[in-house]
């Protein structure tokens, strides 16, 4: 409860008087409305259309900006049922063939703030205490929300999709594909200011960005003669996402960059590997080239990188080159090495069955997915207890010149890290930006049906036995053991645990 509220026609707990209020509260609220409207019309079973309207407002919009409208159209034609196409008595082969296209827009409002439209006062009961003996009270802090965006709008991603849909060999084989292209002109994006702006931004329309994707499913299934029945399916899907145009130019640097123009979301970049230094006198003349941008620690069996520009320094600048390839002033180091983001996701559905028998297997994985490696030798500290596999491999020494990483740096009472900084900066190195694909065994599960005239000797309708194991095993896992191949070089992450389970569904 509270007492003494500064307000009383608001009931929040934090505006109570901090000498005999304890508690404190948050309150959100927000509202979505909308209104449907579709219709769809099919003629002689061949030409189908099909289209709908929408209109919807949201309360995170400012008034003026809360409602916007939203529609879609699509068409599909069905070849097989053309009286042409049967008379070219394929039907035992192709069996069904469909063409589809769509267009639509969706509208989004789901990544902004309740009210960061208005200015706003927060007041709430800091950890602070003030006072003396049993007078000792919270301190009641008071503070604005970040700049506020009264023209900010409905996030609107326009959408056509080309698909087609064939069966063959009497409904055995099934296919089904898609491509599509999504184009968004006004995304959120929160603008980049000067850190002395002392507040947060806003999320604004300002991103233009595109998504090209395609998705593929195909699926055998059959039944022979004695009853043994089976199907397998196999789907994989990719897109990716690209900054066409933003507000204003995001600098790239090795940390990882969510928005670059002209780059896909989740672009990295990095420095060209030149190979481990295996002797001081590659180290001296290392030095003698590059003046700027390392450290000064640099020994045998640590990292070179390549100076792209020329200019002695490595700067942590994209590479830049005017029409006759000659570096710009502004240019630095860095190249582009490619997106973060997980492709070519797929799946495997495996199903068999025989007399009461039923065996169900779902795969899942991912085929390219590229990731800055975080491994062991990064964090090589004193007091810190090094994986299995890292104690496997300590890198470069004198006595092996060909180890797969640079040497093992241990960070010492001074806290200098710049070596390890310096080896493991995201670069071409194959030890630094890696492709972790994996493959799991997500689901296997076995059954068996007892025999109707069995169960109803005991009154029953259905009796079935079954074993479940969930997590069995990475077929493909490129990642040491470890680390869990779906959270890459997360130690803080344990691998997912292995289920297994037997149970029995009577009815």
């Amino acid at each position: 409860m509270a007492y003494d509220l500064v307000y009383n026609d608001l009931n929040i707990l934090n505006l109570g008087n901090p000498l005999r209020n304890l508690l404190s509260d948050v309150q959100t609220e927000n509202t979505l409305q909308g209104v449907l409207a579709n219709a769809g019309y099919t003629y002689k079973d061949k030409y189908i259309i099909e289209g709908y309207f929408r209109r919807d407002g949201s309360s995170k919009f400012a008034p003026g900006h809360k409602w916007s409208n939203f529609y879609g159209v699509g068409g599909a034609y069905i070849l097989t049922n053309e009286s042409f196409f049967k008379k070219l008595n394929i039907e035992d082969y192709l069996n069904y063939l469909k063409v589809r296209v769509n267009y639509g827009e969706l509208g989004n409002q789901g990544e902004i703030g309740n009210y960061d439209f208005v200015q706003t006062l927060h007041i709430a009961n800091s950890s602070v205490l003030f006072g003396e003996g049993s007078s000792v009270v919270r301190q009641q802090g008071a503070w604005l929300s970040g700049f506020p965006s009264d023209t900010r709008s409905w996030q609107i991603s326009r959408k056509l999709n080309i698909g087609l849909d064939i069966n063959l060999l009497k409904d055995r084989l099934i296919i089904a594909y898609n491509q599509y292209i999504t184009k968004t002109n006004n995304a959120f994006y929160m603008q980049e200011f000067p850190a002395l702006l002392g507040t947060t931004a806003p999320n604004i329309n300002g991103a233009k960005i595109q998504v090209k994707g395609w998705d593929l499913g195909i699926t055998w299934r059959d039944q022979l003669k004695n009853g043994f029945y089976y199907s397998v399916s196999f789907g994989i899907n990719d897109s990716k996402t690209k900054a066409l145009k933003l507000p204003d130019s995001a600098i790239p640097d090795i940390s990882g960059n969510a928005w670059v123009e002209g780059y896909p979301l989740g672009a990295q970049f990095g420095f060209v590997y030149d190979g481990i230094m295996q002797t001081q006198e590659e180290v001296d003349e290392y030095y003698r080239q590059v003046t700027g941008g390392i450290t000064n620690r640099l020994q045998p069996g640590d990292v070179r990188f390549k100076d792209l520009d020329g200019d002695g320094v490595i700067k942590q600048a994209l590479y830049q080159t005017d029409e006759n390839g000659v570096p710009l002033p502004s240019s630095g180091d860095l190249v582009y090495l490619g997106d973060t983001r997980q492709h070519y996701q797929y799946y495997i559905n495996l199903s068999a069955g025989y007399k009461g028998f039923e065996l169900n297997a779902i795969l899942n994985g991912v085929g390219k997915w590229n990731v800055v490696a975080r491994d062991r030798i990064n964090f090589g500290f004193a007091w810190s207890e090094l994986s299995e596999h890292a104690a496997s491999d300590p890198g470069w020494t004198p006595e092996n010149p060909g180890a797969n990483f640079p040497r093992l740096f241990v960070v010492d009472a001074t806290f200098d890290n710049s070596v390890n900084e310096h080896n493991y900066t995201p670069s071409t190195a194959p030890f630094s930006f890696v492709n972790v694909p994996w493959l799991n065994i997500k689901n296997i599960q076995l059954t068996y049906t007892l025999p109707e005239k069995w169960v109803s000797k005991v009154h029953m309708s259905r009796i079935k036995v079954f074993a479940n194991a969930t997590d069995l095993r990475y077929i493909i896992n490129k990642m040491p053991k470890s680390y869990s191949p779906e959270q890459p070089f997360n130690s803080a992450i344990a691998p997912y645990t292995r289920t297994f389970s037997i149970g029995l569904n009577v009815g």
